[in-house]
């Protein structure tokens, strides 16, 4: 009896570990084919996004750090920023690899040396989040709730949903001179500088020194880059200066685009279980039952279960994913290079596919007769095979399987969602450990692109 007292407790504990918001800010969030917005469905166990399920609701106004520098680019830049890991460091780094080119140049009998100063504009918003005392669920996700159906609800919602976010936006200009000696211009780059920060007028009685930094600029042949990500689409277009006047300009418009609360890439993003929603439980009518488990019992056990639902649903997913991509590949295979005959046929031995992830290295191409083998049609029955052992414990679908995925789902549905626990299912406990395999001919070489065509007399 004390063992089991003990084990409650402890799984108690656990359960009030896990429960309440998540914050995430780390590479799970950094995919740009994916939209994170404020209401939106989010699965942790598969990193997934569902649809919106809160049609009506307030933000609070979002809060903003700005940090603006120069910094002088010498020969030895490279030690101060690759030894930074962070995605802000990566992404300086990145641009100053492509820019930083030439240091000197000889042009005649003369030799030119390059001179670089990086300005740099980094924006973080957050406190960008919905106001709940407000927030209304869909009509559709009330509906779903209202009838019983919060495996339809966690399907189409997610079991978590975003409730703040926070964004990065950064703008980054090179400017490079050029002087007949190694030294630093130290004078014009304090007119430079002091023109970037909106210090030189340029107005009035100095329209001379105007004129004269101006024909400075041209003789020293200057020359401005400038690199920028998560800027809002208003006023991209004064972002591309001509002449130091207008980079001014630029930098005051591109601070204004990052203040759009929309605006910027996604950096944290805060998440919470559709079961703490006030609106969410009131429409559940979660209540204590006859055996004895409690309302807090009843959440958490409801939060578990949703996330493997969302789990194994993403397994299923990506599994039918595999198998359609491998079938349309193998078709595309068979239908353009296979089943061609006479002049227009191909040698199987001398036709050339390329590497998707690595278009421009000859060594990682296969030859047809090694993407036919790799991809034959066996082998593409062996994907649907696959995600049949997943959801029906067999290589064929059964109407009541005894094991697999379905079988999970059917036990917890008999039991109730929110009254047993997927780890005392022996099922779930099975099917939860399944994994996607990788599969590097799908993700390396489909769809097929031809990369090129050896004759017999060895011509390309």
């Amino acid at each position: 009896m004390k063992k089991i007292i003990a084990f409650s407790f402890m799984l108690f504990c656990a359960l009030e570990a896990n429960s309440g918001s998540r914050v995430i800010r780390d590479n799970r969030i950094r995919d740009l084919g994916v939209s994170p917005s404020l209401g939106r469905g989010y699965s942790i166990a598969t990193n997934t996004y569902q649809s919106t399920c809160m049609s009506e609701f307030e933000t609070t106004k979002p809060s903003y750090d700005l940090k603006y520098r120069y910094l002088d680019i010498e020969r030895d830049w490279e030690n101060e920023f690759r030894t930074s890991v962070d995605s802000k460091s990566n992404f300086n780094y990145l641009f100053l690899k492509t820019n930083v080119n030439v240091f000197t140049e000889v042009s005649g009998n003369t030799t030119y040396h390059y001179h670089y100063i990086f300005a740099n504009i980094d924006v973080d918003s957050y406190y960008h989040s919905i106001n709940e005392g407000t927030a209304q669920m869909s009509d559709s996700a009330q509906d779903l709730v209202k009838k019983g159906d919060v495996v339809g609800f966690f399907d189409s919602c997610g079991p978590y949903y975003v409730r703040s976010i926070g964004r990065h936006s950064t703008f980054m200009a090179l400017l490079r001179y050029r002087t007949i000696t190694s030294e630093r211009d130290v004078n014009f780059e304090l007119q430079l500088k002091s023109k970037m920060r909106g210090f030189f007028s340029g107005g009035g009685n100095d329209t001379t020194i105007e004129t004269e930094f101006r024909t400075e600029t041209q003789e020293k042949r200057l020359s401005i880059n400038i690199w920028a990500y998560g800027l809002g689409k208003d006023g991209l277009a004064n972002l591309i200066p001509t002449d130091i006047d207008s980079f001014k300009n630029s930098v005051q418009d591109a601070i204004k685009t990052m203040q759009d609360p929309d605006a910027g890439r996604v950096t944290t993003m805060e998440v919470v279980p559709w079961v703490e929603n006030t609106q969410f439980q009131q429409l559940l009518e979660l209540t204590s039952d006859e055996e004895g488990r409690k309302l807090f019992q009843k959440k958490k056990i409801l939060e578990a279960n949703s996330e493997l639902l969302s789990e194994l649903d993403r397994i299923d997913r990506a599994q039918v994913d595999q198998y359609y991509k491998a079938l349309s590949c193998r078709r595309i295979l068979s239908e353009e290079y296979l089943s061609l005959t006479g002049d227009f046929s191909y040698d199987p031995d001398n036709t050339f596919f390329r590497d998707l992830t690595s278009p421009g290295e000859r060594t990682k191409e296969i030859t047809l007769a090694t993407f036919d083998e790799l991809l034959s049609e066996s082998r593409v029955q062996q994907y649907l095979t696959a995600n049949n052992q997943f959801n029906y414990g067999s290589d064929e679908p059964t109407n009541d399987p005894e094991s697999g995925a379905i079988a999970c789902m059917n036990a917890i549905n008999e039991a109730g969602i929110d009254k047993v626990h997927f780890r005392t299912i022996p099922e779930c406990v099975a099917a939860r450990a399944i994994n996607v395999p990788i599969a590097p001919v799908l993700d390396n070489y489909c769809m097929p692109e031809l990369s090129r065509v050896v004759n017999t007399d060895g011509i390309f």
